[in-house]
């Protein structure tokens, strides 16, 4: 049986406003930018 992805949150960058769904993209960011400040919003 495949397991489905939940996606619960969404990564937003507090530097320059960047949104992500995923916590790799987050960690690409940081590393291509050094925008390490992000806010979690959660979600149902």
């Amino acid at each position: 049986m495949r397991q489905s992805l939940k996606i619960d949150r969404i990564y937003c960058c507090k530097l320059c406003s960047a949104v992500f769904l995923f916590e790799s993209d987050v960690e690409e960011h940081a590393t291509a930018t050094g925008h390490r400040e992000i806010r979690e919003a959660y979600f149902d």
